[in-house]
């Protein structure tokens, strides 16, 4: 099966709940990129993995502001202080006693405490450790909005394609259809650098109502002109209304010589 070939060349993950359709083997693909694009970034050095992490789980879902915030973040937690003796640890633990809004007598009175227990490096590297790094709170909320976006272009996507099967159009229209989706933004590109196109475009634009496109003037056209049509090629084959044939009858230039004719018995 392909799904085992697959996994067998470590190109995807097992899976014991595959149940072996193209959708959900499609699906898997379309993660694929980022799997080996963070299987790439775990064989670099560790000081550059953190920003590279970030800017891949952002994708193009990145401005260049945030990008700036996390990279000053991340040098600033770069910057950890060095604790190798009891005074440094007291004067670490001081800082930090003080963001917290404890008076200052409190404070001298804890750190004089671990001070004497011995446990002023300790309870500094514990501080260390359990404090929260900006980044990784930066690096999750990303992974989540974006995580959020893909999905609700996977939805979009399947409403595109009911509302396709909803349409009364003939197979080959939604296939041409489905060929220009993909190009879209290109064909957009194009149009927006040519003079008629654009006014053809705002035409068309000024037609929607915020759900759909009145069309109805243009079928109306469709219709005026369809019906133009035909009736320029019956006049052009000969062929005309009874009306028209009984005037040109009465009209001929022969009913003057008919009028007194008389058959001969």
């Amino acid at each position: 099966m392909a799904f085992d070939l697959l996994v067998e060349k470590g190109i995807l993950e097992p899976d014991s709940d595959f149940k072996n359709s193209f959708e959900e083997l499609d699906s898997k693909f379309e993660d694929l990129p980022n799997k080996l694009l963070r299987s790439a970034i775990d064989e670099l050095p560790d000081h550059s993995q953190t920003i590279l992490k970030f800017i891949a789980s952002a994708g193009t879902n990145l401005t260049a502001d945030e990008l700036q915030t996390f990279i000053k973040e991340y040098y600033k937690e770069q910057d950890v202080p060095e604790i190798s003796t009891a005074d440094e640890a007291r004067s670490y633990l001081e800082q930090q006693f003080k963001t917290q809004g404890l008076r200052n007598s409190a404070i001298q009175a804890q750190l004089d405490e671990l001070e004497d227990e011995g446990k002023l490096e300790e309870e500094a590297g514990k501080l260390l450790k359990s404090k929260n790094k900006v980044t990784d709170t930066l690096l999750q909320e990303k992974e989540l909005e974006n995580s959020k976006i893909v999905q609700a272009q996977k939805d979009f996507n399947v409403s595109v394609q009911t509302a396709l099967q909803e349409t009364t159009w003939s197979k080959p229209q939604r296939e041409k259809v489905l060929q220009v989706i993909p190009k879209a933004n290109q064909i957009l590109n194009d149009v927006i650098k040519t003079p008629k196109a654009y006014l053809q475009l705002m035409d068309l634009l000024s037609m929607f109502d915020g759900k759909e496109f009145d069309l109805e003037h243009i079928k109306k056209q469709g219709e005026s002109r369809v019906s133009s049509s035909i009736k320029e090629k019956l006049e052009k084959s000969g062929f005309s209304s009874a009306a028209t044939k009984t005037k040109s009858s009465s009209d001929s230039p022969l009913k003057d010589e008919w009028k007194n004719y008389k058959p001969i018995v």
